[in-house]
């Protein structure tokens, strides 16, 4: 397999077999300790399936990066498979792991320990003020980002009025991470953004860029502090994708959880909105920042959850009989 090479819109290239979406999940996370600031957590992902004929299975995972104030500290992985490797770029890592026809029952189990500490210090994302691709804006997102550019405003000015705006014109519904295809309307039902795998970060992210910031979306998953296994149907997984964001304001990086302050202004608690315009906490654990994936010629929208193809058919396409998931909640 060939190295990850990052090129200009952050598209991924890479020589591989697998692509298209899996109806599944990458890890749940659950919150071992806190100590001071720092959080220790852990991962968990188990994949079984069982195909009636003999199938190739390639799946793509995308694991934690080591930075934003987060650490891995260890990886373990046990299953069937016939190979797997770790392929890491600036912005993401991966794990790849196959399978050989001869199998027809195949399981994958992935626990990753991961340090948290959330700081956005020392990072450089490049090419982060281009508009998502395949994202539809609309008109009043445009006209908002259009006041902002005309106004004398400062950066971190611009950066806040953006935030409350989102903060204010979307209710908690609209504003959580929800995968596939959807529209995202304000309070007054204008449509301010339509696309793939969208949140109130995605609306914050495109209204920065619109209004002359670098803005990029952060995909995480969301920890809980108890620790059940629990069968679950894959539908279950949108309820741990927690997208935040991250804004450039004087050369750094400012983390910004837009969907907590909307949280925050419908229980009627508005200083944590301040907090929330340049935190994030350490309930979360960071994957990457994929928006617009191109693996081997075909368009991901993003990569925060496992993907690939079993003889060159999508995953999604299967009987969802075949599949069992285990979660840590």
């Amino acid at each position: 397999m060939g190295a990850i090479n990052l090129q200009r819109r952050n598209f991924l290239q890479k020589s591989c077999t697998a692509a298209g979406v899996l109806a599944s999940t990458p890890a749940f996370g659950y919150e071992l300790f806190e100590s001071g600031s720092t959080h220790k957590a852990q991962l968990y992902f188990s994949y079984n399936v069982d195909f009636a004929t003999s199938s190739s299975l390639a799946l793509y995972m995308p694991l934690p990066l080591s930075l934003a104030g987060q650490n891995i500290a260890s990886i373990k992985i046990e299953g069937n498979h016939k190979d797997y490797e770790i392929i890491t770029s600036d912005w993401l890592k991966v794990l790849k792991a196959r399978w050989e026809e001869s199998i027809a029952s195949k399981n994958l189990d992935v626990i990753v320990s991961v340090e948290l500490k959330h700081s956005t210090a020392g990072l450089d994302l490049k090419d982060s003020h281009q508009s998502g691709k395949n994202l539809l804006l609309g008109d009043a997102l445009q006209n908002k980002a259009h006041s902002l550019k005309k106004a004398s405003l400062t950066q971190e000015q611009k950066a806040l009025e953006a935030f409350e705006w989102v903060s204010k014109n979307l209710d908690s519904y609209q504003g959580q991470y929800i995968s596939g295809i959807r529209t995202i309307t304000s309070k007054d039902n204008e449509l301010l953004l339509r696309g793939e795998n969208i949140s109130a970060s995605s609306v914050f992210v495109e209204l920065c860029r619109l209004s002359g910031l670098e803005a990029r979306e952060a995909f995480g998953i969301s920890l809980h502090s108890q620790s059940n296994l629990l069968k679950v149907h894959r539908d279950e997984y949108s309820k741990h994708q927690y997208v935040r964001s991250v804004v450039k304001i004087a050369d750094k990086w400012v983390a910004n959880d837009v969907l907590k302050a909307i949280q925050a202004r419908e229980s009627h608690n508005p200083s944590l909105v301040d907090s929330a315009f340049k935190s994030w906490d350490n309930k979360w654990v960071l994957l990457n920042f994929s928006r617009d994936i191109v693996v081997d010629s075909k368009h991901l929208a993003t990569l925060d959850a496992i993907y690939g193809e079993v003889d060159g058919t999508r995953l999604s396409s299967y009987d969802m009989e075949h599949f069992k998931y285990a979660m840590f909640a």
